[in-house]
């Protein structure tokens, strides 16, 4: 069986970010490939743990140290390479490099972000020379390092996106191929799910509470609906969004973080669920977890990005990019039960496709072509 160094940030417990490379490393054995995880000990500032999430006994997790001294940080800001997250590099570095010495390891993968992730893996590419893969879950958005990046992308045997418009961003620092993988879901998680809808039609979120997730418009549009309904939110609201929704006259339930397990459990009582965002080429994870659960989407979107394009396209649900049409959404899925049922139906059908079982098998097939 070969062996791969995973590296990443975002890993169990940390719980951001870190679904889709926890359920690669779970399934990789199913396909010929032994993961050994190198990761961080402790997550910083922001970064919630799901203590929930049992890894496999099989995967072997190193968790290396990270520069936590203020004053140390300081230098070391001003001294090495002052990307996000940097502070663990030259410890994992070291170590990633000790368990491909005793581990005979046979590639380099790296989950980003953080950039710190692709940064570890070119460096120990630099001592070893062993393939080396770089995993877009987002795009490297600090301009500042694009020189970096595109020297990191230039000794890359693999590059990998979340969607098409993650690819064509990257596309622009490399002439290489690009692959894609899509986020997907593990329906092994979503099958334990059996709850009973809300009892008041309610439409479930869960997503990080930045204005650019739309969910300040997703509460006016229910309101503005007119119908007697119910948001429901995992997540922790800014305090302009809390304020606001306080005094809007809308039931707003907020439940703060939430393992996944429990986010998933949530969501599956709701009746709809919703998707916002406003950068074009951005598609949440989060709209397979939908999927999977049988749940027609309500997005707003740009014109034309990735989330309406693969909303509109499937038909799994509608889009639109305005606060007024977004109202006249939900009455019409509060208006249309039958509609709604049909949609499931094709939703979970659809939701198949991206198992995670299934891409950890494109990202092996990946990994068997350049070693």
């Amino acid at each position: 069986m070969k062996k791969a160094l995973v590296i990443a940030y975002h890993y169990p417990p940390i719980r951001a970010s870190s679904n889709r490379t926890f359920t690669f490393t779970k399934y990789m054995n199913k396909y010929g490939w032994e993961p050994h995880v190198l990761t961080v000990n402790k997550p910083g500032r922001g970064d919630k743990g799901d203590y929930k999430i049992k890894i496999p006994e099989n995967i072997k997790v190193s968790r290396t140290k990270c520069i936590n001294n203020i004053l140390t940080r300081a230098v070391f800001k001003y001294t090495k390479l002052t990307i996000s997250n940097d502070y663990w590099v030259p410890y994992a570095v070291k170590e990633g490099l000790r368990i491909i010495n005793e581990e005979k390891i046979n590639l380099i993968y790296c989950s980003i972000p953080y950039e710190s992730a692709a940064v570890i893996g070119y460096k120990i590419w630099e001592k070893t020379g062993l393939p080396l893969v770089i995993d877009y879950r987002d795009p490297w958005f600090n301009e500042k390092y694009n020189k970096l990046q595109s020297k990191i992308l230039e000794k890359a045997s693999a590059i990998i996106t979340v969607n098409e418009g993650t690819k064509q961003e990257i596309s622009k620092y490399t002439d290489k191929e690009i692959n894609v993988i899509y986020n997907g879901i593990d329906l092994e998680g979503i099958e334990k799910i059996n709850v009973e809808k809300n009892e008041k039609f309610s439409i479930g979120c869960a997503s990080s509470l930045f204005p650019n997730y739309k969910v300040k418009e997703l509460i006016e549009a229910a309101k503005l609906s007119g119908k007697d309904i119910e948001v429901h939110i995992a997540g922790e609201p800014y305090q302009e969004l809390k304020k606001y929704s306080e005094g809007i006259g809308l039931p707003v339930r907020f439940y703060g973080y939430l393992a996944h397990q429990e986010s998933l459990e949530m969501l599956a009582k709701c009746h709809i669920c919703f998707l916002g965002q406003d950068i074009p080429t951005a598609r949440s994870g989060k709209i397979f977890e939908y999927m999977a659960l049988g749940k027609p989407i309500l997005a707003m979107a740009p014109p034309n990005s990735d989330i309406e394009t693969f909303v509109k396209g499937n038909k799994i649900g509608s889009s639109t990019y305005d606060v007024n049409k977004l109202a006249d959404h939900i009455k019409a899925y509060f208006d249309n039960p039958n509609w709604l049922e049909v949609i499931a139906k094709k939703c979970k059908e659809l939701a198949k496709q991206y198992d995670r079982v299934e891409l950890t098998k494109q990202l092996t097939q990946i990994f068997d072509k350049i070693t």
